[in-house]
């Protein structure tokens, strides 16, 4: 018989927690959404076209056996990337 009221008791308690956002002020949140746009270099990034970054094939195997052959400051004079444009 115990089992009914801490049932009752139980969810009075979980729907006391939805009763709403009345008491939350009305800029709630807003600190954190400043923070995110604070901490982004360029907000606008995503939403602009950018072009891909291009680079020589044959070059980039070199440098990377280069690298790999413990030379890696050979790669500085044939590596070279452009944006495209």
């Amino acid at each position: 018989m115990r089992a009914k009221p801490t049932a009752l008791l139980t969810l009075a308690l979980l729907l006391a927690g939805c009763a709403g956002r009345e008491h939350l002020r009305p800029d709630f949140g807003f600190s954190n959404q400043h923070n995110i746009q604070a901490q982004a270099l360029d907000p606008e990034a995503g939403r602009r076209e950018r072009a891909v970054a291009v680079s020589d094939g044959q070059k980039m195997e070199q440098a990377l056996k280069d690298y790999r052959k413990g030379r890696p400051e050979a790669t500085r004079d044939h590596l070279i990337i452009s944006t495209g444009k």
